[in-house]
């Protein structure tokens, strides 16, 4: 049993988009199949236990559009409910974890598990009140078995159940209903944003493996447009790794109002092959007069992994930043004048092209951050050391 949080080393104020493999050790990127039928309802319950479908929970949670269920103990004893089926591998068995985000309202510990062969009803998880957690329970189980498992929850309180997951991995994935695979939200895919900001990104035919995206030069991530993008303030932080130079401005993440941010807008890239300062770190921003400035870092080599921070600090000393694992790489640049946040068209933010289908980038890019301020040196130290032995670094 796990109850699973973001990392706690990272800075999280003014955190407006955190997309991130690192969801303690599951937010791994790959892809995610939730065998859990959130449309066939189960009603069971043991004597101690009351139940009701549909209801509403005393706060929002983290994952909406899903059914509420409330799981009241009557005596203050074990009371158990199963909710809904899941797909299993009936002849081959193997590890599967089932996750719910829960509320516990009442009482002192929560447990989730299946109805199945073995009979697991998980262990009890004592998680805060009045706060939505996801809770997770791991099982291996056996081959040649039924051919569904029922999801089964307990507590000795009151609480609330939504976002049910199953899956066949040894730990659990961010909530997804169906394969995450897919190219539309709405069709059960994208990548969910974990810091509670709710700016999902879409997906475009990226690949996954176990370090995280693999953008190959015709992928790329897609995160809508949010008011809370639109700020002059801001820090861009996170880690990438290059694969190969294509003799392109290969584009690690942008937002601009068009393919070169004409009028405002800004991007982060690795120069062309072939100019002056091939291959160097750049970061473009363009003011309201399409002025820009392009303060540049290290020269990028194939193949190693690098963190990253661009501060943009408008409102006190009027520069941008540039921080390499950790450390500021030259002295700051003065901004130009006027906004540096696209003016006009509302653009979403990409990940891994500079908009769409243009200046693609060839490598890793496993960790995105988006700060509604202006970090400082310490601040962008603490992340980079808060993640660096993920990397190597």
């Amino acid at each position: 049993m796990s109850v699973q949080h973001a990392n706690r080393g990272i800075v999280k104020k003014d955190l407006q988009l955190y997309y991130n493999r690192e969801f303690v050790k599951s937010f791994r990127g790959e892809a995610t199949i939730n065998t859990c039928d959130l449309n066939t309802r189960v009603d069971y319950v043991w004597a101690n236990a009351v139940a009701t479908r549909d209801t509403t929970a005393p706060s929002t949670p983290p994952i909406t559009g899903f059914e509420i269920a409330k799981l009241r103990s009557t005596d203050g004893q074990d009371a158990q409910t199963i909710l809904y089926t899941a797909a299993v591998d009936q002849v081959n068995g193997g590890e599967y974890t089932h996750s719910a985000y829960i509320y516990l309202e009442s009482g002192t510990w929560v447990s989730v598990g299946q109805h199945w062969n073995p009979w697991n009803y998980g262990v009890q998880t004592f998680i805060p009140k009045n706060t939505w957690t996801r809770v997770s329970f791991t099982v291996t189980n056996t081959p040649n078995n039924y051919g569904q498992v029922a999801c089964s929850y307990n507590t000795n309180g009151v609480v609330y159940i939504t976002a049910t997951q199953y899956e066949k991995k040894s730990y659990s994935t961010p909530f997804v209903n169906g394969s995450r695979t897919a190219n539309t939200i709405a069709g059960g895919g994208g990548l969910l944003d974990i810091s509670g900001n709710n700016v999902n990104a879409d997906l475009t035919n990226v690949s996954f493996n176990n370090t995280g995206y693999i953008f190959s030069g015709s992928q790329y991530i897609t995160v809508p447009y949010s008011s809370n993008l639109d700020r002059n303030d801001f820090t861009i932080a996170g880690y990438f790794r290059t694969s190969t130079n294509d003799n392109s401005h290969d584009t690690i993440v942008s937002r601009n109002s068009d393919v070169y941010g004409a009028t405002n807008g800004w991007n982060i890239s690795r120069l062309r092959n072939g100019l002056s300062l091939a291959n160097c770190f750049r970061f473009m921003i363009y003011g309201d007069s399409a002025t820009a400035t392009e303060p540049q870092g290290p020269a990028i080599a194939d193949n190693v992994w690098r963190h990253f921070a661009v501060v943009v600090d408008k409102s006190g000393s009027n520069t941008v930043t540039i921080y390499i694992n950790g450390v500021a790489y030259s002295i700051p640049a003065a901004l130009p004048a006027g906004n540096h946040y696209p003016s006009s068209g509302s653009p979403p933010l990409y990940i891994g092209c500079n908009k769409t289908n243009a200046d693609l980038w060839n490598g890793d890019v496993p960790q995105i951050l988006y700060y509604q301020k202006a970090l400082t040196a310490a601040e962008v130290l603490q992340n980079f050391n808060a993640t660096r032995k993920t990397y190597g670094l």
